[in-house]
């Protein structure tokens, strides 16, 4: 998507000097990714891969999920690959911005009230 592809050529590009690995769902987008940002490593995948997401995330400091923000299975598979390592790494969502709106949205308020959201500790999504 627009967001998403500004978001990781802008991200990767302003910090070169950590190493960058993307998950793409096919061959296409790994040839657009490819040349836009060559030194980016990428891994072939979806969110129905979760075994390959955690074992992604067990590699990473961050993980940016910029896909969908309500795939309780890929959320998980990252929580389950950060609780293998230490220090643990962070998760920071950048997609979804529907889900800022979504009881807004359920009861037809649109901002009117304002929508409560719950932290909820990461040792439970494990």
């Amino acid at each position: 998507g627009y967001v998403r592809s500004n978001a990781t050529c802008a991200i990767s590009l302003k910090h070169a000097e950590h190493k960058w690995t993307c998950l793409v769902r096919n061959a296409e987008k790994r040839r657009q990714i490819s040349a836009l940002l060559p030194d980016v490593t990428l891994v072939f995948g979806n969110f129905d891969s979760p075994a390959l997401i955690a074992e992604e995330a067990a590699k990473a400091d961050i993980v940016l999920n910029q896909a969908r923000y309500n795939n309780e299975r890929a959320v998980k598979a990252i929580f389950r690959g950060f609780s293998t390592r230490s220090p643990t790494g962070f998760y920071i969502l950048i997609s979804g911005t529907g889900i800022l709106k979504g009881e807004d949205r359920r009861v037809r308020s649109f901002s009117i009230e304002q929508t409560r959201f719950t932290m909820i500790p990461m040792a439970s999504m494990i």
